[in-house]
């Protein structure tokens, strides 16, 4: 401790005497500049006050300094560093600066910007950060975070947040999701912006995707066969969950096209009513999955059947209250009673 009050004296006195020459309006040379900068670091007095000279002495501090100071930087003001100049945005790019992994990235809007909440895999605690409505504030934001490779990777987007703009963003990073999940008011999406995000996606993708709307408002024309068949064979779970006064309007279009991407093994589907689906070409969808394989994409290994297993559900809650299961032992079909609780 004594030492610590010792260096600060001298240092303090050395600041001092510099000062005194500033205010003697005598111009200080880069080194003596150079030298203020320094010594107020070590003393800890850079707080509100800046030296003569302050930005271009610490845009020509050394690489290894600017990473060093970066490192203790708050994470909003880390965003920012790359719009500074075109060296710190090359110095950001190849410092391969630490990201934060994350699991869960919830996207929602709030006063005209984009609220990012990301959880990690040991912390129950979210961190909200809130981010410019465009693409270089994404690009910053998303350069800080990086998802684990392990399985329950999961992407939530509320009401007004699916845009065009944070689908790019995301598609840019090349990540990939175990689940994709809509909430909210997604009035003003459309059905291209949904099945181009879907499809890009799900191609670079070698994995299954859970995919659920739920509590949505949505107008008609959003959630097609279109948006089905976007997803393909990669979908391993569908659930649409319309708000109540929305699922009056029927705004969900599905019909005999979509059959063949969710009644198929393994995959559990709920849909708000049977829209234009027909019983006869859901009995064909089912029987066709039970006994025989279903027409796949050449791409597809068809060396091995595609059967429907007993934790494979269709249902529809808003028709008829009715709950499809099919049995893969017995090979039968069972129609039983269902409600949601």
């Amino acid at each position: 401790n004594r030492n610590i009050t010792y260096i600060n004296e001298v240092m303090n006195n050395f600041i001092a005497e510099i000062y005194d020459k500033v205010e003697e309006e005598k111009p200080l040379s880069a080194m003596e500049e150079l030298r203020l900068f320094r010594a107020m670091l070590v003393c800890g007095e850079l707080v509100g006050k800046h030296p003569p000279g302050f930005l271009s002495q610490f845009n020509n501090l050394p690489d290894h300094l600017l990473l060093k100071i970066w490192s203790f930087m708050p994470k909003r003001e880390m965003l920012s560093l790359r719009r500074v100049s075109k060296h710190w945005k090359a110095l950001w790019e190849l410092s391969k600066h630490p990201r934060y992994r994350i699991s869960h990235l919830n996207v929602s809007i709030k006063n005209e910007k984009f609220v990012m909440e990301a959880r990690g895999r040991r912390r129950l605690a979210g961190r909200r950060l809130e981010v410019g409505m465009d693409t270089a504030s994404l690009n910053c934001f998303f350069s800080l975070i990086t998802f684990g490779r392990k399985g329950g990777i999961e992407l939530s987007i509320e009401g007004a947040a699916a845009t065009s703009i944070l689908f790019e963003g995301i598609l840019s990073k090349r990540w990939t999701f175990d689940g994709v999940v809509f909430m909210g008011d997604l009035s003003a999406l459309t059905e291209y912006d949904l099945c181009l995000f879907l499809f890009r996606l799900c191609k670079r993708c070698d994995k299954e995707l859970s995919l659920r709307f739920l509590d949505i408002t949505v107008d008609e024309g959003i959630i097609t066969d279109r948006v089905i068949e976007a997803c393909g064979y990669k979908l391993s779970k569908l659930v649409i969950m319309l708000d109540s006064e929305c699922a009056k309007k029927k705004p969900v279009l599905l019909t005999d096209r979509s059959l063949p991407f969710i009644v198929r093994e393994g995959l559990e589907a709920v849909i708000p009513d049977m829209s234009e689906i027909t019983i006869r070409s859901l009995e064909k969808a089912i029987t066709d999955a039970i006994t025989g394989p279903i027409k796949l994409p050449s791409d597809i290994d068809l060396s091995e059947e595609l059967i429907v297993w007993s934790e494979s559900k269709l249902v529809f809650p808003n028709s008829d209250n009715f709950l499809i299961s099919c049995l893969a032992k017995t090979g039968s079909l069972a129609l039983e009673p269902f409600r949601l609780v």
